[in-house]
């Protein structure tokens, strides 16, 4: 018999499980979770500003070398997305164990392939009938996001790097970055929240079973990752 059935019910909503009280020793995991990822992403953040910041005082180089490093910071964000989305799901294949759900928002995306995925993940939502198929599709979507976002990032920063500042050094490329910045903090959010709900329905004697899981190496290589490296060795 399981220490705890909270993930038995069908009592909860979003909205009632991200102001719910979790035990000490789920709120503990979640809390690891989180300073890591709201770590990761003000690096990020920070980075992206300051090379922006270069970018229109004139400081076409220092901007340049600035954006290597936020590649890698963004990579780095990446990873972390991709590892606590596969282990959810990875969990739940193997213990049955589903949070509540709610459908991603098309308008709290500003790029238009995340808009565009957001709104087929949308339609989805309202096609598939059980939880566990929402479940995955609204991570599936994330994961897919998340992928497509860091790619173009990185797409933009090799454009902008190779350049020299000479015929590339356009408005465009500084708008991807901007755009995907707003929507990988859109993703993180949502992971975020999505992870308070798992945890939720979490049962005790799973919590340590779902912490060996993400102990364990991502089952996909990161492509931004890899992306990433890949720049800063240019």
């Amino acid at each position: 018999m399981r220490a705890s059935k909270r993930n038995l019910g069908n009592r909860a909503s979003v909205e009632v499980d991200w102001f719910g009280e979790l035990p000490e020793a789920h709120l503990q995991v979640f809390e690891r979770h989180t300073s890591e990822l709201e770590a990761a992403y003000l690096m990020f953040s920070v980075s992206l500003d300051e090379a922006i910041g270069l970018h229109e005082s004139g400081f076409l180089t220092h901007s340049r070398q600035g954006l290597t490093l936020t590649a890698a910071l963004c990579g780095h964000l990446n990873q972390l997305l991709e590892n606590l989305l596969s282990c959810m799901v990875a969990h739940c294949q193997q213990y049955g164990t589903i949070p509540s759900i709610k459908p991603l928002n098309p308008r709290d995306f500003h790029g238009n392939r995340s808009r565009f995925s957001a709104i087929k993940s949308l339609i989805w939502h309202g096609f598939l009938r059980s939880r566990n198929s929402q479940f995955r599709n609204k991570i599936d979507s994330l994961r897919s996001m998340v992928r497509k976002i860091g790619s173009d990032f990185c797409i933009a920063v090799e454009a902008l790097v190779a350049s020299q500042g000479i015929a590339v050094d356009s408005s465009d490329l500084w708008t991807v970055m901007d755009v995907g910045h707003f929507d990988l903090n859109t993703c993180f959010r949502e992971s975020v929240v999505l992870l308070k709900c798992f945890l939720m329905v979490l049962p005790d004697d799973e919590l340590r079973p779902f912490q060996e899981i993400g102990k364990s190496p991502s089952p996909a290589e990161s492509h931004v990752k890899a992306k990433a490296a890949a720049i800063g060795k240019e």
